[in-house]
């Protein structure tokens, strides 16, 4: 119902209206439908499935693509706020990565609180940065993104992606076999 107030809004801005129902019954061929739908694909949110057990890919990527590492303190910094957020929220985490100006992570939600553990992570750690360098407003760029995965049929390759993802990208060591004895 918002998506229709705003749309009726802007039109009425924009063709100088006085009523909403003129508006309305002036548009219905063409204009009105095609705005309704628009603003509804714009304004919504996708839904974030969340339940005990679910297993997520997740990523977060810097505000306009700039670093959220500066340093080695920054990834350690993170690394313990991660912590946290796993004992806090009861997360298991299957695999990371940290590149610099994102991350990835293979997250188990055994209590299915993603969304809170994820406002906790990112807004922990943006205020941390933020005081460390004296600056304000956001680091990360809109909402994490986060697919759920079906563990018993992608938890291994998608392993393999966000281990290899710095490698592919040249920023990262060749992975090399270990010797086992």
């Amino acid at each position: 119902m918002a998506s229709l107030h705003i749309v009726l809004h802007i039109c009425s801005i924009n063709q100088k209206a006085n009523n909403h129902k003129n508006l309305c019954k002036n548009l219905r061929g063409q204009f009105y439908h095609y705005n309704i739908y628009a603003a509804i694909k714009l304004m919504a949110r996708p839904l974030r499935l969340e339940f005990s057990g679910a297993l997520y890919y997740v990523t977060s990527r810097g505000d306009r693509r700039e670093d959220i590492y500066r340093n080695r303190e920054d990834r350690q910094l993170w690394l313990g706020i991660l912590g946290h957020v796993c004992d806090r929220f009861n997360w298991v985490i299957h695999g990371y990565y940290q590149m610099t100006n994102h991350y990835h992570l293979l997250v188990e939600t055994v209590d299915g609180k993603l969304s809170r553990g994820m406002r906790q992570l990112n807004g922990v750690y943006t205020q941390a940065f933020n005081r460390r360098y004296n600056e304000s407003g956001h680091l990360f760029q809109g909402r994490y993104k986060a697919i759920l995965v079906q563990k018993e049929a992608y938890l291994l390759e998608l392993t393999r992606y966000v281990v290899l993802n710095p490698v592919c990208a040249g920023n990262g060591e060749k992975p090399r076999r270990l010797a086992l004895e």
